[in-house]
């Protein structure tokens, strides 16, 4: 897909805004899905290289194995859910840390923001040079992180509820420490379970490394040859994967020539 898709995307939508302002009756309509769609293209386009596909974007996720359809329908369905939530999430996030009235509270938040986003480049070079990138250390900084997001938004919206009434203050001010801690040692545990069903995916999945090949694979799985693929020219890595049948995984140009084996089509 990556590698065609520069030279063809472009025709369906094209055909689709000819056909699409063609007519009068057509231009003063619309259709919902599309109008939903087009409010999380954003989430999609984001979420989608992260959740719905794998090996580096050369493979969709298999949550069903041996029913490809319904796990194309599957993991889009869910897709789309997490990218409606995400987009709520943005659109609170954005309406709280940047209010469009507040140009000091902005203008303050966008600095830290940018310290913060500097801060986790630096401790991800600094995990990534001591060896110590895994699943554990990812999940104890991402509810490290979730429990200091929470503690801020906390104090930042206590004035505003404290103030909407002395019933709800007073009923604040007596709230168990249970009530207080539940909301972060919540996500932890949907963090912990998340990342546990996701790493037993992986191992044991459709997608898993170590899974013998089927066994109708034997009659020739010796008829193929080592192709060279050169990964800084895009038109020899399609031509190599429409004839040889070879992958993408690799992403950068190193200049030299990756083996890999394919069979050549007849």
């Amino acid at each position: 897909f990556d590698l065609t898709h520069p030279y063809f995307g472009f025709l369906p939508i094209l055909t689709y805004v000819y056909f699409r302002n063609i007519r009068k009756a057509l231009r003063e309509r619309h259709l919902a899905i599309f109008k939903s769609l087009g409010a999380i293209t954003l989430e999609l386009y984001l979420l989608h290289h992260h959740f719905f596909l794998s090996s580096h974007g050369t493979t969709i996720l298999v949550i069903l194995p041996g029913y490809p359809k319904c796990n194309l329908i599957l993991v889009g369905v869910v897709l789309v859910n997490m990218a409606r939530t995400m987009h709520r999430i943005t659109t609170v996030f954005c309406e709280t840390l940047v209010p469009s009235e507040n140009d000091t509270l902005s203008i303050r938040t966008v600095i830290v923001l940018g310290a913060l986003a500097g801060g986790f480049y630096t401790m991800a070079a600094g995990m990534q040079s001591m060896g110590i990138v895994n699943m554990a250390s990812i999940g104890c900084i991402i509810v490290a992180c979730g429990f200091l997001v929470y503690q801020t938004i906390m104090e930042m919206t206590w004035e505003d509820y404290r103030h909407s009434g002395p019933a709800k203050a007073k009923a604040a001010a007596h709230e168990p420490a249970v009530a207080k801690f539940s909301p972060p040692l919540i996500g932890a545990m949907l963090v912990f379970l998340l990342g546990t069903s996701w790493h037993l995916l992986a191992l044991v999945g459709a997608t898993a490394t170590d899974r013998p090949l089927p066994s109708q694979c034997d009659a020739f799985v010796n008829d193929g040859i080592w192709v060279p693929v050169n990964s800084c020219s895009e038109f020899q890595r399609g031509h190599d994967y429409r004839d040889a049948g070879t992958g993408s995984y690799y992403r950068d140009c190193d200049d030299i020539s990756n083996l890999q084996w394919g069979w050549r089509s007849t």
